[in-house]
């Protein structure tokens, strides 16, 4: 009697990657979305503000998610952020010592916006960890700073609601300076986050 002979795989044989249409329900997917904004000080000198890791349209201006990723998904969670920010004072150390005395407070919060005060000090920023003091007038290396924050235990939030404070992409980038050039353009942020996001749409 003739034996069916069974073809083997070759070893090293990689199957073919699984395209859009074949994602797994149950499986997570991480995705890089980024952003690139300019800070600006106001009239009196003074520049304030939160950056939120929440991509949704009422808080960041990340239109992979926008327009693409939400509508694939319908969960998400962050697991990492990084923050990338520059100096865009044309100073050197010493007109920056005569101009004006502006440091910036940066810091990481983990909250949402709800709750959050506005800012006015420096502490209000150095209190939160991880977070620095930056000479941003007198910053003439064009490297930057770099701030980065990882996210664990953090819960799935559908991809169309503002996260709360234990679920979705909560927190963020906090700043505060004073003394700064007024109406001016003070530095440049990339926002880079990395979100996990499940259940097909």
């Amino acid at each position: 009697m003739r034996r069916n002979k069974t073809k083997s795989k070759r070893k090293g044989q990689r199957r073919p990657r699984k395209s859009l249409s074949s994602f797994n329900q149950n499986q997570t997917y991480t995705f890089r979305i980024s952003s690139v904004a300019v800070q600006s000080s106001n009239g009196s000198g003074v520049i304030a503000g939160y950056i939120y890791n929440d991509p949704t349209g009422s808080f960041g201006a990340y239109a992979e998610h926008t327009n693409y990723l939400a509508n694939l998904f319908t969960e998400m969670r962050v697991v990492r952020s990084r923050f990338t920010l520059t100096s865009l004072l044309p100073f050197t150390i010493n007109e920056a010592k005569e101009t004006t005395n502006g440091s910036l407070a940066v810091g990481i919060f983990n909250r949402t916006s709800s709750g959050l005060p506005t800012l006015s000090s420096w502490d209000q920023v150095l209190d939160n960890q991880p977070s620095f003091m930056w000479p941003v007038c007198s910053d003439t290396t064009g490297r930057g700073r770099i701030l980065t924050s990882t996210w664990t235990h953090v819960n799935f939030q559908l991809v169309t609601t503002s996260s709360p404070d234990y679920a979705g992409c909560p927190g963020g980038l906090m700043f505060y300076g004073s003394g700064m050039p007024v109406s001016s353009s003070i530095f440049m942020v990339q926002s880079e986050i990395f979100i996990q996001y499940r259940g097909r749409a």
